[in-house]
Order: C-alpha cells, then sequence, then structure tokens
C-alpha cells in the first residue's frame, strides 16, 4: 500500500493556521529572498506558479499570496509521527519522502478486514489524529500501489490481481523511474504510453536499453516487486508495547500501565546516561480504531513521574472513544543527561584497531609504511608546506 498526502507542507500548515485554507500559499520564503518554491496551494498553481519557480517571480504572479517559511525540521517531526501512527497498520514501512509512504499490508490483511478496509482507515486516521488529506493505492509493485494513489479519484484506490497491464497502459513513460535521457529516446520512438511497451518483446526493450529496458518492461507488464519492504529504521528512540489481557476502562488502570512501560524506558534511559525530550503515546481501541498523542519537553528528562504526569494531564483532554486494549510508548529526541554538548562527529574507538590492520596490509603487500599522520609545524609561518608537517603511522 502507498500513502500519499498531497501538497503535504501547505496541508501542515493550514491544520495549524485555518485562517490559510482558500487562501494561495507559497512554501519556501519571503518574496525577496533569493530562494525558490518548495510547495504552493491549488489556488497558487491557478495563478501560475510552479514548484522551483523563483519566489520573486511568484510574487510578481500572486502578490497576495501567503508567502511561508521552509521549515524542514517542523515537517520531519510532523511526518516521523505520522510513520509512528502507521505503525498500527504494517510493521514493514518505508518511506520516500515527506508525503509518500509504503507499507507490507500482506500479513495486515488477515486481522484488519481486507486491502480496501485497511487502506479506508490509514486514510481515516490521517484526518481525524493530523487534520490531513491523503490518498491510499493497493497493489502488487511501488510502481502501482503509487500510481493508483497519485491518479486515483477516490482516497482509496485498488488495483486487484490480474488488471495491473489494463491499469498501468494509459499511463505516460515520464512516469517510469528511469533517467531523462530514456524517455527522451521513448518518445522519439513513440512510446509515449506503458501499453506502447507491452506490444514491444522483453528482448526487444533490453537490446535498446540494457538492464534499463529490462526493469520498464517488468513495470509495464505489471510485475510484482521482487525488493521487499523491510522493516523501518526509525531515529534513535526506546519503544515499549504492552497488549492488555483485559481491556481498560478506567484512568487508574491506564495510569498503572503508563507508568510500568514507562518505569522500563526511564530505567533504560538512565542505564544509557541519556534523556528524552519527545514522547509518543499510541492508544489501541476495538478495531482498527487509535488515538495518537505526543509530548515534547521544554528541559530532557528521565524523571517516570515527570512524564507521567504529563501524559495523564493530557489524556484526560482527549476523547476516549471505549475501551483500551493496548498502548505503545517511544521516548525519543535522546540526549545526553550531562549537558556536554554532543560532538560534530560520531565516536569511532576501534578506529586505531581498524588503521592498524590497514597499515599492515599495505606494508606486507607494498613493502613500506605509506600512512601518514597530519600534525602541526610552525605555526606562525606563511607556507603552507611548513605549518603542517606528515609524519608516518
Amino acid at each position: 500500500m502507498c500513502l500519499y498526502i498531497p501538497r503535504f507542507y501547505v496541508q501542515v500548515e493550514r491544520s495549524r493556521l485555518p485562517g490559510l485554507i482558500g487562501r494561495p500559499i507559497v512554501i519556501g520564503g519571503l518574496p525577496d529572498e533569493k530562494a525558490y518554491v518548495i510547495d504552493c496551494s491549488q489556488e497558487a498553481r491557478e495563478r501560475g506558479i510552479t514548484l522551483s519557480m523563483p519566489l520573486r517571480e511568484a510574487y510578481h504572479l500572486s502578490p497576495d499570496a501567503a508567502f511561508l517559511v521552509f521549515e524542514d525540521e517542523k515537517y520531519r517531526d510532523i511526518w516521523e509521527e505520522i510513520l509512528f501512527a502507521l505503525g498500527a497498520f504494517a510493521l514493514r514501512m518505508e518511506s520516500k519522502s515527506c508525503c509518500v509512504a509504503y507499507l507490507d499490508i500482506t500479513k495486515s490483511m488477515t486481522f484488519q478486514g481486507g486491502e480496501k478496509t485497511l487502506a479506508s482507515a490509514a486514510v481515516s486516521m490521517l484526518a481525524t489524529s493530523f487534520g490531513l488529506d491523503g490518498k491510499a493505492g493497493v497493489g502488487n509493485s511501488r510502481f502501482i500501489a503509487f500510481q493508483a494513489a497519485l491518479d486515483g479519484k477516490t482516497s482509496v484506490s485498488f488495483v486487484a490481481a490480474g488488471m495491473e497491464r489494463n491499469f498501468l497502459e494509459a499511463i505516460p513513460v515520464i512516469a517510469l523511474p528511469v533517467e531523462d535521457r530514456v524517455k527522451e529516446r521513448l518518445r522519439l520512438l513513440g512510446l509515449t504510453h506503458l501499453g506502447k511497451l507491452t506490444s514491444l518483446s522483453c528482448q526487444d526493450l533490453t537490446s535498446q536499453f540494457g538492464k534499463t529496458g529490462t526493469l520498464m518492461w517488468k513495470i509495464a507488464s505489471g510485475a510484482g516487486d521482487s525488493r521487499k519492504i523491510s522493516k523501518r529504521r526509525k531515529k534513535v528512540q526506546i519503544e515499549r508495547e504492552d497488549v492488555f489481557d483485559s481491556a481498560l476502562e478506567t484512568t487508574g488502570q491506564l495510569e498503572e500501565a503508563v507508568g510500568k512501560n514507562l518505569g522500563e524506558i526511564t530505567s533504560e534511559l538512565k542505564k544509557i546516561g541519556h534523556a528524552c525530550r519527545k514522547l509518543s503515546l499510541l492508544l489501541y481501541f476495538h478495531g482498527k480504531e487509535c488515538a495518537n498523542l505526543t509530548l515534547t519537553f521544554k528541559d530532557p528528562t528521565y524523571s517516570a513521574e515527570e512524564i507521567l504526569s504529563r501524559v495523564m494531564n493530557s489524556v484526560s483532554c482527549m476523547i476516549i472513544k471505549g475501551p483500551i486494549y493496548g498502548c505503545r510508548l517511544s521516548a525519543s529526541v535522546l540526549s545526553k543527561t550531562t549537558g556536554d554538548q554532543e560532538g560534530l562527529f560520531r565516536k569511532r574507538h576501534d578506529l586505531n584497531e581498524k588503521l592498524q590492520g590497514v597499515k599492515g596490509y599495505l606494508a606486507t603487500r607494498y613493502g613500506q609504511s605509506t600512512l601518514f599522520r597530519v600534525e602541526e609545524g610552525e605555526k606562525d609561518s606563511r607556507l603552507p608546506e611548513r605549518r603542517y608537517v606528515f609524519k608516518k603511522v
């Protein structure tokens, strides 16, 4: 399944500032900056504004538009929260960008009620938890699922098994994940749509384009992905998940369960000498319904009491739809508790040992030491070759 959020950055800003709804929006910076349009609303596009257009040119086309600064960190944090919430639908996930995610729902379908039900639930979760309109496409490959989500007239599009070639027939070759020069050659050959590619054999395309030709033929023929979606590598964080034997129905029961998991998380934080700045809580209800809560602390903390107090105060303001059957806690944005600033480069304790191994290999092969260490020489010298000297390792 491919989950696609059109105009992601614009939707995030409108959910944060409802007054922007209906207005043309340009995201990328202020009109007088030497920058380019990163995203824009449909109202702005109707006035001729396009992506990658200089902001000054966009201002001349729509001077009354709202020009907003592109806040990369904020958008990435929101996208991480969305990916965290999508973990309720599938464990195997692949993030393409801050608007496209692929989910392997092969196993999830058995207990979520089928592809369409699961896709509809994911789109509904985006709307209720984040206030974003998303589209979902389901198919036997990343390409088909993305095209289904991108071109679908409804919020959920499903390409049934055996119908892949019919679905792909009208898609232009410009959508293929190949180099521009290959697309230009296809255009010159009159192969403008994927349906025309299937009129040729795989051998014909391979003889013309090599491995790229084989890839294009497989895509146009509707072949499934041979490369599986792996489990997503998340940001450094500590997670605990709990499924309850009997559903929780009171605040006291929830506080006890959350406190237990928080105790384990904070104990691990103390063990590694870190504190967390952000905590995410995911509550599972009956069926496919869930609720997501994210807390950001002003100062990093590993105090279970402080975190639990914040969590329960926030939960009291939430609308609990029914008994709670499980929960997942995730502590992220970890930092050292000593207050020391993190180093710019990752420490490599094994670097010296590896260098010695490389030195021995080179000495054996070439008969002399070829590794040198740069050391400071004459600090006040104006000659660069004297300010630094090379010494054999």
